[in-house]
């Protein structure tokens, strides 16, 4: 295969399925659930030139919104680093209002706030709140950074307060006017309206690279031990806040009646609203079908695991019929892949498999249908953030009864204020806090008193459980810290870890000058130097972004289509911190992917990479027109494999067979795999598996698998 100069090392994919007739491209509709900022301006189709039809009309009435909304956030579109967020009409005119009244000194007191809330809700219900927070916020952030010479610090604390108020009201009101009904897209509506109202504004920078689910994602808990602590502590009500993938765990062993998820991963905010998604979904068929709750659970481990392509289509559409906020749904196909197989790599025993699992669904699902499981992407110190989620659960009447930190300390210096937001929270009487740790593997010999502080954190078999009211108010989380920075080993990957979120490495050469921090407060003061050395100059800044899109596995994409990414990094605004990154990463993606031919080029490649021929597929072409980004790109290519794999699994085991035998043969023809005569009889045995399982794609990769340990 060539195109434009680019040709592929591997050979084409064998035909497996007769050609079939490619799809039609989708026809353009106007956006549903709101309209991205970014692309305003896009030329219209033109109209027929017959009586306009009512979806002509919506469309040229879609493009008119597209236009207003760029006429009113020039403000935005002025700075070359502003995000581009999913928003409609009406928030933007409610925001565009309050960020008006402030710059004329006004602010927005409580009254107001209520006001502003019930305006929301009445253009659109719960997700026009979701819409008026990320509008506002986005406007508050422009205004303040085209403040010549620097925002006031009084406009700066006018606007902290515009966003406060607003948070207490929309919070408020979401824990009164939650749904009443069992229904999937109005729980799904309250989640993400309450995900953003609790957020808003707040520190929400991630440690980890965004967007990768293929990195050491952990969306189910790593730590075998936490059932076994959980069991010790019974059912007991109340909030469960906290970090890790373990906070489903908790709250359905608990009986918590609210789970407010705070981490500082982004991706764990997108797996545990497709969590609620799945949980919201088969509810609907236990209704219509009058399921048990063993049918619930195995419904529910089902979709999870729908690392199998057969069933991956059925997921998706599901959720997307279900009412997953736009962007997740793009994402979709790949993150449901990773699930499937983070499942199988989990423990046996957590909330969606092992014995338990059926009592634990049904009280997740109860949580989810009232809008009770929040998710949000923040730093749990954050005081702002400990306010709001002490305001939730004080409407919601449910005082917190368990803050899970797990590792959380391993990576944030600052041990005492997360005591400090702990304290923060109301909390019931009895309320716990589980921790876990690895300090004590990155020191060498520690003295037994400080192992023995150290151990107090516990570990992924043994889980810590504190009383909260020792953990907020004595010395723990003093001695703590104090007890790890007391060894250069300690301190040296402190650093290392500060070192590889700022400058995507944790030895990069602008550190060389900067000494090894000795204390947490100079861990802080040598981030913000290091900081200041990346982004200083147009040239390293720049190559910062580079880093990051090289780490995610964007841009050896973008140079196997042709697409010369450094010309069009060049032509973007250098990055001027790491707020940019994603931004200026999303719009170079963009541009890279404009063209059709590159999308051709990749999908084709992807495709034949895992044994599928475009012929075999029908919606390669509708795939194409689609795909706008590079994650668009990888979900476009999960769909098309699972569409190929189910009709795969409908034909006749004799056939089936035979299509395995062709398509591992390719595997072996293309080099992929070395094949000893150890390899052979694994390849015959992956392709009895094949046939046996109608999986074809997981059999490839056995004999992958089986012939690397040769």
């Amino acid at each position: 295969m060539t195109a434009k100069g680019v040709s592929s090392s591997l050979p084409s994919a064998p035909v497996l399925i007769e050609r079939q007739t490619p799809a039609a491209a989708p026809t353009l509709e106007a956006p549903k659930d709101g309209v991205k900022l970014g692309e305003v301006g896009a030329p219209l189709p033109p109209l027929a030139p017959s009586v306009p039809t009512f979806d002509h009309l919506k469309l040229e009435l879609a493009g008119l919104q597209l236009r207003l909304i760029d006429a009113e956030r020039y403000l935005a579109d002025a700075l070359p680093n502003a995000p581009l967020v999913v928003t409609d009409v009406a928030a933007e005119t409610l925001a565009a209002g309050v960020v008006q009244s402030l710059r004329t000194g006004g602010s927005l007191d409580a009254a107001t706030a209520t006001a502003l809330v019930a305006q929301a809700v009445a253009t659109g219900g719960a997700r026009s709140l979701a819409f008026v927070s990320v509008a506002l916020e986005a406007r508050l952030a422009a205004l303040l950074q085209a403040s010549t010479g620097g925002a006031p610090a009084a406009l700066e604390a006018r606007a902290a307060a515009t966003l406060n108020s607003f948070a207490t009201a929309g919070l408020s009101y979401l824990a009164t006017n939650g749904p009443k009904t069992p229904d999937a897209q109005a729980a799904l509506a309250s989640m993400q309206a309450a995900n953003e109202v609790l957020s808003a504004g707040c520190e929400n920078q991630s440690l980890f690279p965004t967007g990768t689910y293929d990195r050491d994602f952990h969306a189910f808990t790593n730590e075998p031990g936490l059932n076994r602590a959980l069991t010790t502590l019974g059912r007991r009500g109340g909030a469960v806040v906290g970090a890790s993938g373990g906070i489903l765990d908790v709250g359905s062993t608990l009986g918590a009646d609210l789970i407010i998820s705070v981490d500082i991963d982004p991706l764990l905010h997108d797996a545990l609203q497709v969590f609620v998604g799945v949980l919201l979904v088969v509810d609907r068929q236990c209704r219509e079908n009058g399921w048990d709750d063993q049918r619930r659970a195995a419904e529910v481990s089902l979709r999870l695991a729908s690392a199998r392509p057969a069933t991956l289509g059925q997921t998706v559409a599901e959720l997307t019929a279900a009412g997953l906020p736009a962007p997740l749904v793009k994402k979709l196909p790949r993150l449901l892949a990773v699930l499937g197989q983070r499942l199988g790599d989990a423990p046996g025993d957590i909330w969606c498999k092992g014995p338990d699992a059926p009592a634990r669904i049904a009280h997740l699902t109860r949580l989810a249908l009232e809008g009770r499981i929040l998710a949000v992407t923040a730093d749990l110190a954050d005081p702002r953030i400990i306010d709001r989620v002490g305001t939730l659960c004080a409407a919601h009447g449910s005082p917190v009864a368990a803050v899970n930190l797990s590792n959380v300390l391993d990576y944030v210096p600052n041990t005492p204020g997360v005591a400090v937001a702990v304290k923060g929270l109301p909390r019931r009487p009895d309320a716990v806090v589980l921790t876990t740790s690895s300090h004590l593997s990155w020191i060498e010999d520690p003295t037994a008193s400080d192992a023995a502080t150290l151990a107090r954190l516990g570990t992924f078999e043994s889980p810590a459980v504190h009383p909260a009211s020792v953990w907020a108010d004595s010395s723990l989380a003093h001695d703590i810290q104090a007890a790890g920075w007391r060894y250069a080993d300690y301190r040296d990957k402190a650093w290392k870890f500060a070192c590889s979120l700022v400058a995507g490495s944790m030895r990069p050469k602008e550190a060389e000058s900067i000494p090894v921090p000795q204390s947490p407060a100079a861990l802080v003061a040598a981030e913000r130097q290091l900081a200041t050395a990346v982004f200083a100059e147009p040239a390293s800044a720049r190559a910062r972004l580079r880093l990051h899109l090289e780490q995610r596995g964007e841009w050896a994409a973008y140079l196997r289509v042709g697409a010369e990414p450094d010309k069009v990094l060049a032509a973007l605004s250098p990055p001027r911190g790491l707020g940019d990154i994603d931004t200026l990463a999303a719009r170079l993606d963009r541009q890279v992917w404009a063209a059709p031919e590159r999308r051709r080029i990749f999908l084709e490649a992807e495709l034949e990479r895992q044994g599928v021929a475009p012929a075999d597929t029908e919606g390669f072409a509708a795939a194409i027109a689609a795909a706008r980004s590079w994650e668009d790109l990888v979900s476009q290519c999960h769909l098309l494999v699972a569409e190929v794999d189910r009709k795969l699994a409908r034909m006749p085991e004799a056939e089936r067979l035979d299509i395995a035998k062709r398509l591992l043969e390719h595997a072996y023809d293309t080099r992929i795999d070395q094949l000893s005569s150890r390899g052979e009889e694994a390849f015959l045995s992956a392709v009895s598996r094949a046939a046996t399982l109608g999986d074809l794609h997981y059999a490839a990769a056995l004999a992958k698998r089986d012939a690397e340990y040769d």
